[in-house]
């Protein structure tokens, strides 16, 4: 950027971005909540109904059940270690440390805006 005015537009154009940004991620945070209360419904009516398909016009509705793992926590890692150690708390503590003490780090650089209340 050349001058302090140039640099003074391109601000002001962020900041109107970021404002048009938040207002729509309101309106899908709403629309994700509805359609989340519409899910858990028509997800009952499915399965007392043992209904696997609803065909609609472009498509079709799918009944799907599937198995995810969880998010591993310092304390579901140091229970499993606990478990798998037969409670020897000196390599329960040593292996959990060393995990943990050794993830991968990723650096993110962002810019945000903090909005004076």
């Amino acid at each position: 950027m050349e001058t302090k005015t140039e640099l003074v537009k391109v601000v002001k154009e962020w900041v109107v971005m970021d404002n048009s940004i938040r207002e729509h991620q309101q309106i899908v945070k709403d629309m994700k909540l509805k359609q989340k209360n519409v899910s858990q419904k028509l997800m009952e009516t499915m399965k007392t109904n043992q209904i696997e398909c609803f065909d609609i016009n472009n498509g079709s509705l799918v009944y799907k059940k599937s198995k995810t793992k969880k998010a591993l926590n310092k304390e579901t890692l140091f229970s499993i270690l606990n478990i798998y150690f037969k409670g020897d708390t000196n390599n329960v503590e040593e292996l959990g440390k060393y995990i943990l003490d050794n993830r991968q780090e990723v650096i993110k650089e962002t810019i945000h805006r903090k909005i004076d209340k």
